[in-house]
């Protein structure tokens, strides 16, 4: 039996019993322990923590981000410290975006995993305004301002080999529900488990009488200008936009959202902190059509948004806005299409087949990391570094 132990911050819902990142480890126990993998977790660094063959760190443990530089060097000491008693780490970035990292952290870890990255490789080799591709852009092109930088470590030519896939929000537990509903379906999560038994995903079908034409609920103020500037752009759109049918600008309960989502055509889905949001797999549950920016810049795992096959891409300026909803408001047939491809794929990484998929990567990931600790092998399945 290959031990595991995952150093993660406490989970934030008193009744979930893992951190949301590692709930497709919790949910596929059954499978992982015929595959000879057990899993731990822990909230404190103590010391059976170290009583494992491979450490798992989670980069919201340590909080690297809410530092500066000159004030990194105590936690990167405790990383060391925790290398010195194992040196099969893997780094979990659980950061939101495909082009904020920490790769101060790769030279005391094995593996350096991120939700998505960045199909350009060598723009981790480069300094992005706001650390990102897309505030980079806003910046460059519309001399959007910040009113303070984030620190960045480039990416060591050395280190390039530890970066790979881990799995993003789509494997996260998205299920839509009440209080009593989500207690409800955890219950049901702590049988199955011990089994392998089929996953429960409350799916409303996209063929289903829908009133509302575009759901566009969404949060526009950060403590960063480049973030917000999509969405507050988004906002203008909207507002001069005169269709009834659309759900914008109000407060709502979440019992609400819920329902709405439900009766809606579109989604509306923009960029936050990252680019890849949980209301995306809750439209594709909710049988909606999914509208959102382009995200052809990065890859990530599970891949469920291709474009115009499970969802309709923007600009990133969002100046096509209208012309894409009137588009997908039109074309029924399009808008039921992306809507249905969107829940098939999001149902089949949920289906047996594709727990067993999560569980076989998860295992080459392992597998990968013990066997050679220095430096990953090409034939694994998350690695993105091509050979030179």
């Amino acid at each position: 039996m290959i031990r595991v132990h995952i150093l993660d911050v406490p989970t934030r819902f008193y009744i979930s019993p893992v951190p949301p990142h590692w709930y497709p480890i919790y949910i596929n126990k059954s499978i992982l322990d015929k595959m000879g993998l057990r899993f731990r977790y822990f909230s404190e660094i103590k010391p059976s923590l170290y009583e494992c063959d491979l450490l798992f760190l989670s980069s919201r443990f340590f909080h690297l981000e809410k530092h500066r530089v000159e004030n990194k060097k105590p936690i990167l000491e405790i990383i060391e410290r925790l290398r010195e008693k194992n040196e099969r780490i893997i780094w979990f970035d659980q950061r939101d975006s495909s082009g904020n990292t920490q790769f101060e952290v790769t030279p005391y870890v094995s593996r350096y995993l991120k939700k998505q990255i960045l199909n350009d490789w060598t723009l981790y080799q480069k300094q992005l305004y706001g650390n990102r591709l897309y505030t980079h852009y806003f910046h460059e092109y519309y001399a959007v301002q910040d009113s303070y930088e984030e620190d960045y470590i480039p990416l060591d030519d050395r280190d390039k080999t530890k970066i790979g896939l881990s799995w993003n929000l789509g494997l996260y537990d998205n299920r839509l529900g009440g209080k009593w509903n989500r207690i409800a379906e955890l219950c049901r999560d702590s049988i199955k488990r011990n089994f392998t038994l089929e996953h429960s995903l409350r799916c409303h079908f996209p063929e289903n009488k829908r009133d509302i034409n575009m759901l566009a609920l969404f949060h526009y103020e950060y403590e960063r200008e480049t973030i917000s500037f999509q969405r507050k752009r988004a906002r203008e759109i909207l507002t001069s936009l005169d269709d009834t049918g659309i759900l914008f600008g109000k407060k709502i309960s979440p019992t609400e959202y819920r329902q709405a989502m439900r009766r809606s055509k579109i989604v509306l889905s923009l960029f936050g902190w990252g680019e890849i949001c949980y209301r995306d797999f809750e439209t594709f549950l909710a049988g909606a059509a999914l509208l959102a920016p382009d995200v052809t810049h990065l890859r990530t795992w599970p891949d469920l948004h291709i474009p115009y096959i499970t969802y309709w891409p923007m600009k990133w300026d969002v100046s096509d806005l209208i012309e894409s909803f009137h588009t997908l408001l039109r074309d029924e047939e399009k808008r039921r299409e992306l809507a249905e491809n969107g829940q098939s794929l999001y149902k089949k990484i949920w289906s047996l087949e594709g727990r067993e998929e999560f569980c076989k990567r998860l295992y080459s990931i392992v597998d990968d990391a013990i066997t050679n600790p220095d430096k990953p092998s090409y034939n694994t399945p998350y690695v993105t570094e091509t050979k030179e």
